[in-house]
């Protein structure tokens, strides 16, 4: 565990150093690279016992990638979409002949992205301290293990920046580089279709409008491990496979434990969007959007102990919560407010360090071991 605390202080650090440093590019991308390639080495110099998937995903696609000298018939083997995280696997396979290699360069995709979302919507260089502190506590050691999906949600975070932006171009782009990497962020599309709902001019019937949107994402949510399938047949196996890791050791025995604590912070989440309100719309047009799809958020605790995949399928709605909404919320607040608010969102993301990752080894990354 100390590789960790370690290095997320000297990796926040040197973030810190290149903001000091914001005017002077040179310094500032030296310092930033420092800060994204810490992460990114832990995470090359690991074991491959280190995050469960990475015994089944990882070692299995590396291991047939080394017996591949063709890019092309390798991906004709696997035909199961996905095609950027097969590439990297058959790259660090037959040029690098290093699996370490690529494990550094998917978290490099996975922190990256992050990064460069935090500084585009960053009110003060705080903010992306912040942000990056509240990843490395709530999402590292799940990028360790969700390796393919924390790319595809980095990736996502980054295009609902440009979607604030109203850069439909580089949405698309950045969406369609995600599913490439984890078909799971076809769900962006849907959360897409409710952005341009909620912000059309309906007035009156705008209420019915979000209800009929809810029933219909919770109604795709329940459907979604067979839609996945459907779409799969396109690649053979294709998603399908999901439905064999969905289904976490750590959620069998810990949903329970787990579940109040979720619920009662997520009933403290919509408190905190209803009361600053007003300074939230200092820094997003999108709150009705936001405060959507937080209480969808809040309804998926209760899916989640009915439906296997709707835990990994709402990661698509709790990383935008995270980094886009509240990981700015405590430098639009003032005086007491500024200091409550950010102690508690630092309180509940230690909380979830120690008491999922550390305690439980939710994702099986804990102790740490060096390859």
């Amino acid at each position: 565990m100390i590789e960790y605390v370690v290095m997320f202080i000297l990796s926040i650090i040197s973030f810190k150093i290149a903001l000091i440093f914001k005017n002077k590019k040179t310094l500032f991308y030296i310092f930033s690279c420092i800060g994204i390639i810490l992460p990114c080495m832990l995470a090359g110099l690991r074991d491959t016992s280190i995050g469960t998937d990475t015994k089944h995903f990882a070692m299995y696609g590396f291991k047939y990638a080394s017996s591949y000298e063709s890019l092309s018939d390798f991906l004709m083997f696997f035909q199961k979409g996905e095609f950027l995280y097969w590439i990297i696997c058959w790259i660090s396979a037959n040029i690098f002949h290093n699996i370490g290699v690529s494990f550094f360069i998917y978290e490099l995709l996975v922190v990256l992205p992050i990064y460069v979302a935090l500084i585009k919507i960053k009110k003060s260089d705080n903010t992306v301290i912040f942000g990056m502190l509240l990843f490395y506590l709530l999402c590292y050691n799940q990028s360790l293990n969700l390796v393919r999906q924390s790319i595809a949600l980095s990736f996502s975070i980054l295009a609902l920046v440009f979607l604030e932006e109203k850069k439909y171009f580089k949405v698309i782009f950045f969406t369609i580089v995600a599913f490439l990497f984890h078909m799971s962020a076809i769900i962006m599309f849907i959360i897409y279709a409710i952005y341009f709902v909620l912000n059309l001019n309906l007035k009156k019937c705008k209420i019915i409008v979000e209800l009929i949107m809810a029933i219909i994402f919770i109604f795709l949510l329940i459907n979604y491990e067979t839609i996945l399938t459907y779409m799969g047949e396109m690649f053979k196996d294709g998603v399908g496979i999901y439905s064999e890791y969905l289904d976490s050791e750590f959620y069998k025995t810990n949903s329970g434990n787990f579940f109040l604590v979720e619920f009662v912070i997520n009933c403290i989440l919509i408190l905190l969007m209803i009361i600053f309100k007003n300074n939230i719309k200092e820094y997003t047009k999108n709150y009705d959007f936001y405060f959507f799809i937080l209480l969808i958020a809040f309804s998926s605790n209760y899916l989640s102990n009915i439906i296997q995949s709707s835990e990994r399928v709402m990661y698509y709605i709790k990383y935008p919560l995270y980094f886009i909404i509240f990981s700015r919320l405590p430098f639009y607040l003032k005086n007491n407010n500024k200091i409550i608010i950010t102690s508690s969102i630092l309180l509940y993301s230690l909380y979830f360090f120690i008491f999922n990752i550390v305690i439980h080894n939710a994702n099986e990354t804990v102790p740490y071991i060096f390859r």
